[in-house]
């Protein structure tokens, strides 16, 4: 072997155990950064998150609220509420609304104001403006985050019977 290609040589060992380097270290940094990802979300249990959904759960002797964003002010709003077999259960009139997150309280009371029971109801608000054409709004739910589960890694968030993604929930209240 002439002096030439054995520098080269040399080079490619070097440049080869450079990039060995490069990547434990790439490793290291991705561990460091899922244990900061794992201590942020256990910090998260007990704080109540606000994330899109048509389900709020019902438990007996509270009020459920449901929140809702309106992309501007209505002229009347009303809530439909639906049990697990898409029943009617109630349907609120609630009248006019500001533009901006509204919140609605629901007091686990059918048409006929019996208590219903525990479980998972499907909630639509419907709005219109003063004209009577339909709002475009989001549909909100909110839960107190109770745990959290790792799918490869990345925590699921366990709130009010829902199972959320960090990109699910839109804010944290204490």
């Amino acid at each position: 072997m002439d002096s030439t290609a054995f520098v080269a040589q040399l080079a490619q060992f070097s440049s080869l155990e450079q990039m060995n380097n490069v990547n434990d270290t790439l490793t290291k940094m991705l561990t460091s950064q899922d244990t900061a990802l794992q201590t942020t979300a256990a910090g998260m249990v007990g704080k109540t998150a606000v994330f899109n959904t048509d389900q709020v759960t019902l438990t007996p002797g509270k009020q459920s609220t449901i929140t809702t964003t309106l992309s501007q002010a209505a002229g009347n709003v009303n809530l439909v509420i639906q049990d697990a077999s898409g029943n009617k259960v109630r349907v609120m009139a609630l009248g006019p609304m500001p533009s901006g997150l509204n919140t609605i309280k629901w007091d686990g009371l059918d048409d006929n104001g019996k208590a219903l029971d525990a479980g998972t109801y499907t909630t639509t608000v419907n709005a219109v403006d003063i004209n009577g054409k339909s709002i475009s709004l989001t549909q909100n739910g909110s839960a107190k985050i109770t745990g959290i589960t790792y799918d490869k890694g990345i925590p699921k968030f366990l709130a009010g019977g829902s199972t959320l993604q960090l990109s699910d929930i839109s804010e944290l209240d204490e």
